[in-house]
């Protein structure tokens, strides 16, 4: 045992600082990692059955061993810092592996316990992608929960969402990203046209002019923006008629069936609800290449176990909806 601190003390065999361990105390990762998740020094304590004073004596703690603020106050809520949002994807991975060390059951489990997974999509991918994903993740990664939300557009990253952490993945149509994101392309998809079986539109494909002889529902986050037929259209001097804003693709059928309106959804989406419900898919003549769709996340997510999987397991589902 001589010889082994004699070794860590010369730093012939770890980098590590035992100084810095020692004057440590790992709950307070812990109770790191639950601010972190829940922003908030009261739902800490409550989660971890301790008291608010406690929990910020605990933060005063790491700010100091740390040297960074980690967490501040925002409008009632812990924002954390750029240098805390660095240290998450790592944290993690010592609370994981800590885990295991504990508990030999938990190299079983390959997830990191309670974590939410929060993807931001459009609504079709939403669509598809709900059905698949949970189940998947009850078996492979219990303890992790899909947390689903729709993109302000599918067009434009949001950016600032997976800045703050507060999404871990991001999936749309996404073409430009600044450098501190990745991107994975995982399907490429036409729109189609979607109407009840017995519309009185009865053409398999639609010519632009026969298009704009149509009334239509869209997304509401499609409001003021163009999707490539519009623009394909508005190349054309056309114009799409819309009568009606919803606010999910899924709402879409339940209208469709009880009015002659049609809609444009990407085809991986039409497919899901034709399946479902007596509606019919028309093809569209002329409006371009098939719109690619991709996985966005922030650089600090690349390494981390759970994120790849889940990554890995997005890309294998989407894929076979080409």
């Amino acid at each position: 045992m001589a010889q082994y601190h004699r070794r860590y003390a010369a730093g012939h065999t770890s980098t590590m600082s035992i100084a810095n361990l020692r004057r440590s105390d790992l709950n307070l990762l812990v109770v790191f990692d639950v601010l972190l998740e829940l922003r908030s020094a009261t739902r800490a304590a409550e989660a971890l059955h301790t008291t608010q004073p406690a929990i910020s004596r605990s933060l005063a703690r790491l700010r100091e061993i740390l040297g960074d603020p980690l967490l501040v106050n925002v409008k009632g809520r812990l924002e954390p810092t750029p240098r805390a949002l660095a240290l998450r994807p790592a944290l993690r991975d010592a609370l994981l592996a800590l885990d295991a060390i504990l508990d030999p059951s938990a190299t079983s489990r390959h997830a990191e316990p309670g974590r939410v997974f929060n993807i931001v999509s459009t609504s079709p991918v939403e669509l598809g992608l709900t059905p698949e994903l949970q189940p998947w993740l009850d078996t492979a990664l219990p303890g992790v929960m899909a947390r689903f939300s729709t993109a302000p557009s599918g067009i434009g990253l949001p950016e600032d969402l997976l800045d703050d952490g507060d999404t871990d993945l991001a999936i749309g149509r996404f073409a430009i990203h600044p450098a501190r994101f990745a991107l994975q392309p995982v399907l490429r998809s036409r729109r189609v046209c979607i109407l009840r079986q017995d519309h009185p539109c009865r053409t398999d494909l639609l010519t632009p002019q026969q298009m704009v002889t149509l009334d239509y529902l869209t997304i509401s986050n499609m409001t003021d923006r163009q999707n490539e037929v519009d623009l394909m259209l508005h190349g054309l001097g056309l114009r799409r008629r819309i009568g009606q804003f919803v606010s999910h693709v899924a709402i879409v059928p339940f209208v469709l069936m009880k009015t002659d309106y049609a809609a444009l959804v990407p085809d991986f989406a039409a497919r899901m609800l034709c399946r479902e419900f007596a509606l019919r898919t028309v093809a569209l003549a002329d409006h371009g290449q098939p719109v690619p769709y991709a996985m966005a996340w922030h650089r600090r997510w690349d390494a981390s176990p759970t994120h790849l999987r889940v990554r890995a397991q997005v890309a294998e589902v989407m894929g076979g909806w080409e």
